[in-house]
């Protein structure tokens, strides 16, 4: 159990998180992004080295899937997958499932989740979907 009493800490942040945000800022800024996942995998005792592409998308891809592996049951991948829209230039049916499921169910088109109404209602919310206003 991660969390055993309601007063036990909650992480901002965790160490493996912190290393991973830091790759991706070495990434966009040309740094040494690579030796930061290599490292991390060898403190977490992860097989295997992360290898160099020449390719931009590919190096993007590697990032998100070791942040996929790294990351899982955290609750951090939607928004992954919505930065490799926004941020990194993904089309949509690249990024999120097209066609059906294993039971046969198409996918949606929805790639978030519906602002609640009380955040709608709310004059100083402006998230990522609604252009802030100036008065």
């Amino acid at each position: 159990m991660i969390y055993p009493l309601q007063t036990t800490p909650i992480p901002l942040a965790s160490y493996t998180e912190a290393q991973l945000i830091i790759a991706e800022n070495q990434l966009k800024t040309g740094g040494g992004w690579l030796a930061t996942l290599n490292t991390l995998r060898h403190d977490g005792a992860r097989s295997g080295t992360a290898r160099r592409s020449g390719d931009p998308d590919r190096r993007a891809e590697l990032l998100f899937r070791e942040r996929a592996f790294w990351m899982y049951l955290t609750g951090h991948r939607e928004g992954d997958l919505r930065r490799l829209i926004r941020q990194y230039g993904r089309a949509v049916n690249t990024v999120f499932p097209i066609g059906v499921d294993a039971n046969g169910i198409p996918y949606g088109l929805d790639v978030d989740f519906e602002i609640s109404q009380d955040e709608d209602n709310n004059p100083n919310f402006h998230g990522c979907t609604k252009p802030a206003t100036t008065a």
